[in-house]
């Protein structure tokens, strides 16, 4: 998958600050959160529109914080080309309902500090 950023004229300063201001952005619970509320409808997502679901705006910062993020996401979205263009759907399949079942279950076995094992 590639990038192209919106607007134009970025210098390598602006391209640093934008990875680093990236890499702070990530926080795989904004995909959680995100596919909570995209599975509901199931609507097929561009990248602009993911940051914006995730950061409120579509800014090449969102965006390229939202492409990183989806790059390394193997529960919540999978990646489709639609009409030229990277599209992201949710995962049917309840991968991600699975993994929080399981560290709800992981939660409710943890030894209670100060209980009788």
């Amino acid at each position: 998958m590639a990038l192209v950023l919106p607007g134009a004229g970025y210098t390598r300063a602006d391209l640093d600050r934008i990875a680093d201001g990236a890499a702070a952005n990530a926080d795989n619970s904004l995909l959680e959160i995100a596919w909570s509320i995209v599975s509901e409808g199931g609507a097929a997502l561009n990248l602009e529109a993911m940051a914006d679901l995730m950061f409120g705006d579509a800014s090449a910062m969102s965006q390229y914080s939202a492409y990183r993020m989806l790059l390394d996401d193997l529960v919540y979205f999978k990646q489709v080309r639609m009409a030229l263009q990277a599209t992201h759907l949710v995962h049917r399949c309840p991968v991600a309902l699975l993994v929080e079942h399981l560290m709800m279950a992981e939660e409710r076995y943890q030894p209670r500090v100060g209980s009788v094992v």
